[in-house]
């Protein structure tokens, strides 16, 4: 994904989406149709909130590719795997939105990707989100990992400034205070087979992932520094923490709700397969 100059007056974590990029068109196509899709198949069965699933299911797709752009910043293909790795997660639920733009966020903040730390402006933003997250007790997992991201910024190398750890803080505040002031937490749901199986398929593709950890060539957007393997390895390290803290609360339906998170950990690794096995001997 490309970025302006624009940009960089506002904002250190936002990306443009540039259509001149082969891929960036592939995701938008395979959103669209996947929304489509998902619209015509809850239609045709009088299933219920067709278009809010198809609302899910399409910023599910799009988020799922961005992601594994930040999980595998040199290799497009995984990012072209994700969606499709996205489908049988899928049958288990919708995605869920907010959750899944704030792990985005996250991971583009751990990489960084744009070469920037998140600016004031982002903090503010961060800080909303956060609150917003801790009314959701269903987003608590996604809450931490965005909280978590912002003082991992300080702390990997090269560290960044002061302000992340500020910004760390106030939305721990925010999340906490959210949580205790309008959040109604149910109780814990124990995960179906099927979500015991997509967190079987997680964490396979997680070790495979954190094995094939290289040092990368991409460089941010905004700063041209080259990506450091400290995070890339930390970025990838995610998903775990979070499915663990997701199925210690609210258990099973941390599967469906963050899918596009582990469609993309799985992709890296699926992708590989694919390019030796398949790939390589046409």
């Amino acid at each position: 994904m490309a970025s302006t100059k624009g940009l960089r007056v506002t904002t250190g974590i936002g990306r443009r989406i540039d259509l001149r990029y082969k891929s960036n068109r592939y995701a938008l196509v395979a959103a669209g149709l996947a929304a489509l899709a998902t619209l015509f198949w809850r239609l045709s069965t009088n299933g219920d909130e067709a278009w809010f699933w198809a609302w899910r299911v399409l910023v599910g797709v799009f988020v799922a590719w961005a992601i594994t752009r930040e999980l595998d910043p040199d290799e497009p293909a995984s990012a072209v795997a994700a969606p499709v790795i996205l489908l049988p997660f899928l049958l288990l639920g919708p995605p869920a939105v907010a959750a899944s733009v704030a792990v985005l966020l996250a991971s583009r903040i751990i990489v960084r990707s744009t070469g920037l730390s998140p600016s004031w402006f982002d903090g503010l933003v961060l800080v909303g989100g956060s609150a917003y997250l801790g009314s959701q007790p269903e987003s608590w997992p996604a809450a931490g990992a965005l909280v978590l991201a912002v003082y991992l910024d300080n702390v990997l190398y090269p560290s960044g400034p002061t302000r992340s750890l500020y910004t760390a803080v106030l939305m721990t505040v925010a999340t906490v205070g959210a949580g205790l002031a309008w959040a109604d937490p149910g109780s814990w749901e124990s995960p179906t087979a099927g979500e015991w199986i997509g967190a079987g398929a997680v964490l396979i593709g997680l070790l495979a992932a954190v094995v094939m950890v290289r040092p990368p060539t991409s460089r941010g957007d905004f700063r041209k520094i080259q990506l450091t393997e400290g995070r890339v390895l930390a970025v990838r390290l995610l998903p775990g923490a979070v499915l663990v803290g997701g199925l210690i609360y609210p258990g099973g339906p941390i599967i469906p709700t963050l899918s596009p998170l582990w469609a993309g950990i799985i992709a890296i690794p699926a992708a590989s397969w694919v390019r030796r096995r398949i790939l390589k001997p046409m």
